[in-house]
């Protein structure tokens, strides 16, 4: 940190090791194509009955792919209440290529999981120059169990772009910190932009390029002004990025709000458990890491399971682990890694309140790329008793200077490598394992099952899996246990209540969700399913306050308020029929629609009338 000609605090051009060009990217390479090896089995394995029918093979406008209204989704659009351009870009192009082809889907989602691999590893090197740790940081990173759940699921594609972008940005990050210029923060920025339109996560990214700033580039000088001055100038230099930051947050914020997750959160949970629900998500996160066995497509909300001591120890965890990362403060990396895994996963730890208070291990991409490095470093770094300080060299000879000194080769020994290959292996073996049971919807949600026996949303899937295999009583008895898991649940409730109608019980399934009709005022879709049973089971007049109440949630959705209408229709409420057609907003996709239901209304107007005149 230095001074310009006016005085003010200015970052000096930090000196960051130099790459070398071949061997690096020979071993970015070499480093890819051991991560499709490991992953190959993704392309046989199918779609999930669990958002991949919503975001990609159930999704219309998806489907569309590569056409002038799929593009202009893609940039405008939400999909599944996130807004992610360049992911939805990335499905528009497999419908393309693909079709409904899974494989082809999978092939791709493999493809960016590997570029982000070869693409952090060149961001370590750029950064640190130690392509032996880089390499060991990346290869866990990559290759640990938990990676499974963004592989081999085509809706996590969002992940994978993201964190290739993240990735992508920290590298140009590191040639901007070289040697600074408008040009390379401009570069620094697009990325960053793309990264948060793989996936609203990436808006912790700007906060992450600060902790960089510490270590390993060094851009915080002890004998330079004071910190705090320092830091206001680092932090101000990444203006544009968290400006984009905060515009992603806000748009995060509408595609939630407007999908009605945030609602559904705040009726479900509240905000009493929130800090608690996070603290042991961090600590089971990080149990997750050091024992990838239990690993699951869903954890469920603790919910009322939240006992204090749960708490209490959840909370001593980190306090330790805080407490071991202050001991090696001097290290650099031990406190840049943690503060890196805490605060890349704000966005989805359930603090701020969106559809993330369970947790799902494929939201720890990003926060395990910062994670292992510190692991990486601490391992040869114990190895020898010592850490391996990054001692920096100009990215380039600076202007008629002397080319810089290279450093020091360092070559782990033979145990280090026994030791280090060894971990490598054993990460690898149950990476494969773990990801077998991605295969499809049926063997995932019963081994999620068998690690988290009371999970709503898997007996709720699952259920969808047995009927379409014809075992309705099986899918039955899945929905009623859904419902004893999570009573309170609008949607478990409606699905049951669906199913039991479908069977002929509709008086079950009257008695069933009568009683939540009014607790469940706020769920669209149960007042207007509900509605229908009970019309089918005691006529229009009973129903017409659900159906009525179903439209007012939401007067736009043109199914909603049609059956409003047909309810009126069938009490011979003309007028009112026609006033609420009157007023649906007139757009292309819903004119001929309208125009449909106001003929059939004049027409029962007519018959009712000639009726009327006949008798």
């Amino acid at each position: 940190m230095k001074k310009d000609q006016k005085g003010k605090t200015k970052a000096a051009a930090v000196a960051t090791t130099r790459m070398v060009p071949r061997r690096d990217f020979m071993v970015a390479a070499a480093l890819a194509v051991l991560v499709a090896i490991v992953f190959c089995q993704v392309l046989g394995f199918q779609f999930l009955n669990y958002d991949d029918d919503r975001m990609v093979t159930g999704n219309v406008q998806v489907q569309k792919g590569l056409s002038a209204d799929g593009l202009r989704w893609a940039a405008t659009g939400f999909n599944y209440g996130i807004w992610m351009p360049i992911t939805n870009l990335t499905h528009l192009t497999d419908v393309t290529l693909f079709g409904k082809n899974a494989s082809g889907h999978h092939a791709d989602n493999l493809l960016w999981h590997a570029l982000a691999v070869a693409v952090w590893y060149l961001a370590l090197v750029a950064l640190t120059g130690r392509p032996w740790e880089s390499a060991l940081a990346v290869l866990l990173f990559a290759l640990h169990p938990m990676r499974a759940g963004v592989v081999a699921f085509v809706s996590s594609r969002k992940e994978l772009t993201c964190a290739f972008f993240f990735a992508l940005t920290v590298l140009l990050y590191a040639r901007y910190a070289a040697r600074p210029s408008v040009l390379r923060m401009m570069a620094v920025t697009a990325a960053g932009g793309l990264a948060m339109m793989g996936k609203p996560m990436a808006v912790t990214l700007p906060a992450a390029l600060l902790l960089l700033d510490a270590w390993p580039l060094g851009r915080l000088q002890k004998d330079g002004p004071p910190l705090w001055k320092q830091g206001l100038w680092l932090a101000g230099e990444k203006t544009p990025l968290f400006v984009l930051s905060g515009l992603t947050a806000v748009m995060a914020y509408v595609g939630q709000r407007d999908l009605g997750a945030i609602d559904m959160n705040q009726r479900l949970y509240g905000d009493t458990s929130r800090l608690q629900n996070a603290v042991v998500s961090y600590a089971r996160y990080l149990w997750h890491t050091l024992y990838p066995v239990p690993l699951a497509l869903h954890d469920p909300v603790l919910g009322s399971k939240l006992t204090l001591a749960w708490f209490l120890g959840s909370a001593a965890l980190l306090a330790l682990v805080t407490a071991l990362v202050l001991v090696l403060w001097r290290k650099g990396y031990p406190a840049v890694a943690w503060c890196w895994f805490l605060g890349t996963f704000v966005p989805v730890i359930g603090i701020v309140g969106f559809a993330n208070t369970s947790m799902a291990d494929r939201y720890s991409y990003i926060p395990h790329m910062g994670l292992f490095v510190a692991v990486a470093w601490g391992i040869f770094a114990y190895s020898r008793r010592a850490a391996l300080p990054t001692v920096p060299i100009p990215a380039r000879p600076t202007k008629g200077g002397v080319p810089p000194a290279p450093l020091s080769p360092f070559r782990p020994n033979p145990v280090e490598l026994a030791c280090a290959a060894a971990l490598v292996v054993a990460t690898a073996a149950a990476c494969v394992w773990q990801t077998s049971f991605w295969h499809d919807s049926e063997r995932l949600l019963l081994r999620t099952l068998a690690v988290t026996p009371d999970n709503a949303l898997v007996h709720n899937s699952l259920a969808s899996v047995r009927l379409q295999q014809g075992l309705r009583e099986e899918a039955l008895a899945h929905l009623r246990e859904a419902v004893r898991v999570e009573p309170n649940h609008p949607f478990y409730v409606m699905n049951l209540g669906s199913m039991l109608s479908s069977m002929g019980k509709n008086e079950e399934a009257v008695k069933l969700m009568a009683p939540r009709a009014d607790d469940f005022a706020y769920a669209q879709v149960y007042q207007s399913k509900y509605a229908t049973i009970l019309q089918s089971l005691r006529g229009p007049a009973e129903a017409l306050p659900y159906f009525k109440r179903a439209a007012e949630l939401n007067p736009n959705e043109f199914p909603i308020r049609n059956e409003y209408v047909t309810c009126l229709i069938q009490l011979k409420r003309f007028d009112e029929a026609r006033a609420e057609l009157q007023q649906f907003p007139d757009s292309n996709e819903t004119r001929s629609r309208v125009k449909g239901a106001m003929d059939r209304l004049n027409k029962a107007e007519a018959d009712a009338k000639a009726q009327k005149t006949g008798s």
